[in-house]
């Protein structure tokens, strides 16, 4: 058995016991068991995002018509408060940069605040770092049952695990929406309190008022039934996080630890998914375990989206990317490594290839690791923005968690390949050279993601990048000159 990935402290937070866990992928499962949640709910909701939009509808198509309750956001919530007055909504936003005005919904907190019932407490989160983002996405009910991963309530995320390119649901004001991929894990028990615990902690910090909530309830719950989700059979887990220094709070540098060390010790595979890869420190840790010549080197499959969200972040994040990615490549050549980088999509209805956006941040190591959170492979989200991931680990092949591990794995793809069976996908032995069987063959979803070699970035994409993707907090000074430089 490797050295163990989870170290508190050091990698993650003190093991956690659990009653149930699972993982809900893309966001018609996630939205469905959310509103179930929030229904249930009696004493409180805690919920943290990067951004919200108060009209994104959560429930679509037979799942709106089935509802016997409102399914745009901020109604559902002022709905809940109606059923429930006792019922206190805490919801904490990022006090997002100016860059990103022209992407939110103005006017939140008069939105989510002043208008609606007074069980809704609405703030903007500003404690940070200069330069930094809070990413965390996460929701607590009632200290009993937490949800954490990498999905916004928020519009465009909508899409279900068929990824249709012509999906007549995934409209949003009369625009249709690209095919967008996500994954959210879900757990109960003490893991849940604890979650409570950080959500109260970033609460005090973005607000000064401590949050006074009623104690969990004493009895136990069954495990929650929600279409869809596929089971991780533990019984305890971890969470991971990144905070950079302020004022008022020290660093927290979990997560980049947590990924090098699953990287380093890694013996036969390392599947990940991830909105972006531009972190040096990754792209270096996975060069010294291809180079290890102690050790034959894993299998390593990287899923990506074929292209940025937007032009902005293309023309910023696009070429760093590029070059961290065919760096990969050839030293995979080099090393003999079996490394690819995937995309998925599938043709619409003009014979377009229509990709589907990967925006999910996923880790599967050897089938006995797992985290599932809201930190991308990015310098940002390793050192700067505040990160939460939820994490498990199993020594022991033969264990119900270690076979969960590898049937998400290889649920997620099926998905990606379009394929109706995931058993294909189980093996760790040759999964490369399976999935560059379906890339040949023309009647996978799958793609190889090449990319071309630039060399070193220019010097105007450079500072670009330190703005958009810094490895430490940027003071006034910083933003001026970089600005300057890149202008």
């Amino acid at each position: 058995m490797s050295e163990p990935i989870l170290v508190p402290r050091m990698t993650s937070s003190e093991p956690a016991s659990v009653r149930s866990a699972g993982v809900l992928v893309d966001a018609r499962d996630y939205y469905r068991a959310l509103c179930k949640t929030l229904l249930a709910a009696k004493r409180y909701v805690l919920i943290a995002g990067w951004q919200f939009d108060s009209k994104v509808r959560l429930l679509r198509g037979l799942d709106a018509a089935r509802a016997a309750h409102p399914v745009e956001l901020l109604p559902f919530l002022e709905h809940l408060c109606e059923r429930r007055p006792h019922l206190s909504i805490y919801l904490l936003a990022w006090d997002y940069s100016a860059v990103f005005a022209l992407e939110r919904e103005w006017m939140q907190r008069l939105i989510f605040e002043w208008s609606t019932p007074r069980g809704i407490h609405f703030h903007f989160d500003a404690e940070h770092a200069a330069g930094a983002s809070h990413h965390e996405k996460m929701v607590v009910a009632d200290g009993e049952l937490a949800f954490v991963g990498g999905l916004d309530l928020a519009r465009s995320r909508w899409d279900d695990r068929t990824h249709d390119p012509a999906n007549a649901l995934r409209v949003e004001r009369g625009v249709p929406q690209k095919p967008y991929h996500e994954t959210m894990a879900f757990c109960t028990g003490e893991a849940a309190r604890a979650l409570t615990e950080h959500f109260s902690e970033r609460w005090l910090l973005a607000t000064g008022e401590p949050l006074a909530l009623p104690a969990a309830p004493s009895e136990r719950r069954s495990g929650p039934k929600f279409p869809g989700a596929l089971p991780i059979r533990c019984r305890e887990l971890a969470y991971s996080r990144t905070r950079a220094e302020t004022p008022r709070a020290p660093q927290v540098s979990q997560i980049k630890k947590l990924y090098e060390r699953a990287i380093a010790v890694s013996e036969r595979l390392i599947y990940v998914e991830t909105q972006y890869f531009t972190a040096r420190s990754l792209h270096d840790a996975l060069v010294e375990r291809m180079r290890d010549r102690a050790r034959p080197p894993p299998e390593i499959v990287l899923l990506l989206p074929r292209g940025a969200d937007t032009p902005k972040e293309n023309l910023v994040i696009g070429p760093a990317q590029d070059e961290v990615v065919s760096s990969l490549l050839e030293e995979a050549q080099r090393t003999g490594t079996r490394f690819r980088a995937y995309y998925t999509g599938a043709p619409g209805p003009d014979g377009e290839l229509v990709p589907t956006f990967i925006h999910s941040k996923l880790v599967v190591v050897d089938d006995r690791f797992l985290s599932i959170g809201s930190a991308n492979f990015t310098n940002r989200s390793l050192a700067l923005d505040t990160e939460l991931n939820l994490c498990w680990e199993c020594d022991d092949s033969a264990l119900p968690l270690w076979r969960s591990i590898g049937a998400l794995r290889a649920s997620l793809l099926a998905e990606h390949a379009g394929a109706a069976d995931p058993r294909p996908f189980r093996p760790l032995a040759g999964l490369v050279d399976r999935l560059d069987a379906l890339v040949s063959s023309g009647e996978s979803k799958l793609h190889h993601r090449t990319v071309p070699r630039n060399g070193s970035l220019p010097e105007r994409l450079f500072h670009l990048e330190r703005v958009f993707d810094p490895d430490r907090p940027l003071d006034d000074l910083d933003f001026e000159t970089l600005f300057e430089r890149s202008a």
